[in-house]
């Protein structure tokens, strides 16, 4: 993980031991650290549908994922890839994310605001 793929409030395991990792938002960045850490102390979370659910998406009956407003595109699974689905006009075709970060940073750029827990 570079540090120049991370944007403050983006979620990361912070690792406390190798047993031990605990849910951290990145605080502070700069080209050296995360949160005044190396980045070897934090790894990235593997997006998951239990961390979409997390995240404010609700699977429905086509088995993608949304996120209300439902005007916005919503997401797929591919085995360990998401990704925003692309059909109909104007829609965004991009590279397939598997990390929280990832989708954090993404869904910031299509809409302008940052996603929030529901629940930790």
């Amino acid at each position: 993980m570079k540090t120049e793929d991370l944007r403050i409030g983006n979620l990361l395991y912070w690792i406390i031991s190798p047993e031990v990792k605990k849910l951290h938002p990145v605080l502070q960045i700069n080209t050296v650290y995360i949160n005044d850490e190396i980045p070897n102390n934090y790894e990235p979370i593997p997006l998951d549908t239990e961390w979409l659910i997390k995240l404010g998406f609700k699977q429905e009956n086509d088995g993608l994922f949304y996120r209300k407003p439902y005007n916005q595109k919503p997401i797929y699974s591919r085995g360990e890839y998401f990704g925003f689905n692309s059909l109909g006009a104007g829609s965004v075709n991009c590279n397939e994310f598997k990390y929280v970060h990832q989708l954090q940073n993404l869904y910031y750029v299509l809409t302008g605001e940052e996603l929030t827990l529901n629940e930790i």
